[in-house]
């Protein structure tokens, strides 16, 4: 007697009714067909994975699906899901961003809405304290580094300058002239209660190196002449404008007598001590200027309340190379050395100021003063960085010390012009 052939819902209902996961062969023969023909009913229905059945045994007949069976669903691409799932967590993250833009903008234009309408009161002005016109600004001219007698010439620096001793009386007298008209036309101040008058040494180029001797275009003596002349005519100047002038002296290292630099009898053995007694004597009887030339290295004096603080540069204790800082780092590090020496004694100071390495800034203690003479082969052979022939004109006042700083440009800025000959028709 043959077995009963069961429809596929039958097959299918009684393979789930025996609950034999991997079975299939003997829920075929119980249904009385092929393991092949029963897989195959099974996945048409699409039951074929969650049965998992096992693999075939070996020998058993494969049943060839009928053209009109459905294809088994392919599982979906891993890949593709962790990257919509990644696109999605991205546009997620964009629309709360734009959510929060637009919550900010909404505050910002509810804020602003409310700053329109809101009721503003006049603000009080509070009166400035009355200061007497006599006594507001104080004007210091720091003058220093003219190196009169020294030459400096154009093809041998690519244009970048020149100097000789005429160059040196123009840029005097444009110092001067200068001074006068900043203090007329930029401080608002019609009169002072004097002007001080700050010479930081280095006036004379003189022979303290050889080559030197050997190019300057006038020697020591012949230099201070040059320079007293000039001088005496700016001080007789500035006394006519300001009314009374203090003119402070100390000696740089290129107005020594002596080949080497000495510490003893440092200030005697200078031209330019000589050159500030023969100022001195100019003004002999006039009680508008008066004179003060130390035997110090440092000078140390009131101005506008505030203790002044003057060395040429050359004895302030810092020496050595600083690679691309450049020259400010041993100007700062010479301040800090003369403000130490100076305080540690029991002196107050408030400003320092220096010459001596043609460098015009300002630094936490006080200013590097420029050079008359400006950018020369010295300096290109160093590498320095070219700047203009300058000088410092300061306005002190009681309240603030330094109340104006102008930094008095004195040539025109430095500026290479070489010149291919080889190329001249």
């Amino acid at each position: 007697m043959s077995r009963p052939r069961l429809s596929r819902d039958d097959a299918l209902q009684a393979c789930l009714a025996m609950g034999h996961y991997g079975s299939t062969t003997k829920a075929a023969r119980a249904l009385g067909i092929s393991p092949q023909a029963l897989e195959g009913r099974l996945r048409s229905a699409a039951l074929y994975y969650r049965l998992r059945p096992k693999k075939r045994e070996p020998g058993a007949e494969k049943e060839v699906l009928p053209a009109d069976a459905e294809a088994p669903a392919a599982p979906p691409d891993p890949l593709e899901v962790r990257r919509e799932a990644s696109a999605s967590t991205a546009l997620r993250a964009r629309v709360k961003g734009l959510e929060t833009d637009l919550i900010a903008a909404q505050d910002t234009i509810a804020a602003m809405n409310a700053l329109h309408e809101a009721r503003v009161e006049p603000a009080r002005w509070l009166a400035a304290p009355h200061v007497a016109g006599e006594l507001a600004l104080t004007p210091m001219l720091f003058t220093s580094d003219y190196q009169c007698g020294e030459v400096v010439k154009a093809d041998e620096i690519d244009g970048i300058n020149q100097y000789n001793q005429h160059i040196f009386a123009e840029r005097y007298q444009l110092m001067i002239d200068k001074t006068i008209m900043l203090a007329e036309q930029n401080t608002g101040a019609t009169a002072f209660p004097e002007f001080v008058y700050l010479r930081g040494g280095d006036a004379v180029s003189g022979s303290i190196h050889d080559e030197l001797a050997e190019t300057n275009d006038l020697s020591a003596v012949p230099a201070c002449r040059a320079v007293f002349e000039q001088e005496r005519e700016g001080i007789r100047r500035l006394r006519d404008k300001f009314g009374r002038v203090r003119v402070i002296s100390l000696p740089g290292n290129h107005g020594r007598t002596t080949f080497k630099p000495r510490a003893k009898s440092h200030a005697e053995l200078n031209f330019e001590t000589l050159l500030s007694w023969w100022l001195a004597t100019a003004f002999e009887g006039d009680d508008r200027v008066r004179f003060w030339t130390p035997k110090s290295t440092d000078a140390l004096f009131d101005v506008a309340g505030y203790n002044v603080l003057l060395s040429h540069g050359d004895k302030m204790g810092a020496r050595g190379g600083t690679g691309f800082i450049g020259p400010a780092a041993n100007i700062a590090k010479g301040h800090f050395k003369l403000y130490q020496n100076w305080t540690k004694t029991g002196a107050r100071v408030d400003l320092v100021l220096t010459g001596h390495l043609h460098t015009s800034l300002k630094l936490e203690l006080g200013y590097g003063n420029g050079s008359l003479c400006g950018y020369g082969e010295y300096a290109r052979d160093l590498r320095c960085t070219p700047a203009a022939a300058a000088q410092w004109l300061f306005f002190m006042h009681r309240e603030t010390m330094v109340s104006h700083a102008f930094e008095l440009q004195l040539s025109d800025r430095p500026r290479r012009r070489v010149v291919d000959e080889s190329m001249a028709a």
